[in-house]
């Protein structure tokens, strides 16, 4: 198994006085292809360490996101593990093709990190497009499934067909903490367990029939309910400054001013 996929194949294996010497190894996951070779260290007490290097061709990307991300595509690349004692750190590097995040085409992802003792680091994961895109994390996931992630990202192009009747934004910055705890009602309803703050800064913005020139500002959100300071958005005929909360099943507390703005806006 690897990230609860099952691996069909075969492999050969050799023998020596210290462990077993993977020769080869090929064999089906994720709906595209995997090879590779390693070997397994063994100590009088038993299993003393695991190393491996793997290539894979043509993975889906959704299946390996477990069909929890609206994410499309498939990546090939090379994977290598090293495993000694309680800790075992993993590297990888896939290119995509036909790729995207969210309306984002995507090109690239390299992603690093370590495991120990039932606590995910995740050190390295960019993912990269067109037009210098980029989105990139830093963070961990305890044996609970506690996870606190840093984010950056920019120059990115999103769109969600269903949301709305229609949203799309070009995000130029987006910088901010993402937490929670990873359970089907996170994956299955983000808005209402996700907890985020951090500062965006987008244009070309649509939310349904609303268009936005221009928006950014600071945000924090919590259990559906969102604040905001000096959030400045820029319409057709004028702009609108808002700082307060709503939403959350708390009272609405906003104050916005408002430049040269035209109330059929």
């Amino acid at each position: 198994y690897l990230v609860g996929q099952p691996i069909t194949g075969r492999t050969t294996f050799k023998g020596t006085t210290t462990g077993l010497d993977i020769t080869s190894l090929s064999g089906t996951i994720y709906g595209g292809t995997l090879t590779g070779t390693g070997r397994l260290s063994m100590a009088p007490a038993g299993l003393s360490g695991l190393q491996g290097q793997m290539t894979v061709r043509n993975i889906s990307i959704g299946q390996l996101a477990q069909n929890n991300l609206p994410i499309a595509g498939t990546g090939s690349g090379s994977l290598l593990i090293d495993s000694r004692g309680t800790r075992t750190t993993v590297q990888g590097k896939l290119s995509l093709a036909n790729a995207s995040l969210m309306g984002q085409k995507l090109t690239a992802l390299k992603i690093a990190g370590s495991f120990d003792r039932g606590r995910w680091n995740l050190t390295t994961f960019d993912l990269t497009g067109p037009g210098q895109a980029v989105i990139k994390s830093t963070g961990t996931l305890d044996a609970q499934n506690n996870f606190k992630f840093y984010v950056i990202a920019g120059n990115l192009h999103v769109s969600n067909p269903k949301m709305l009747g229609g949203s799309a934004a070009d995000i130029s910055k987006f910088s901010g903490t993402l937490s929670g705890r990873l359970t089907p009602e996170l994956i299955k309803h983000p808005l209402r367990y996700l907890t985020a703050t951090g500062e965006v800064a987008a244009a070309n913005i649509k939310l349904g029939p609303q268009k936005i020139t221009t928006a950014s500002g600071g945000f924090s959100h919590s259990r559906g309910r969102l604040a905001l300071n000096n959030f400045l958005a820029n319409l057709r005929t004028g702009t609108i400054t808002l700082t307060g909360t709503s939403g959350g099943g708390v009272p609405t507390n906003l104050t916005v001013e408002s430049d040269g703005l035209r109330v059929e806006d």
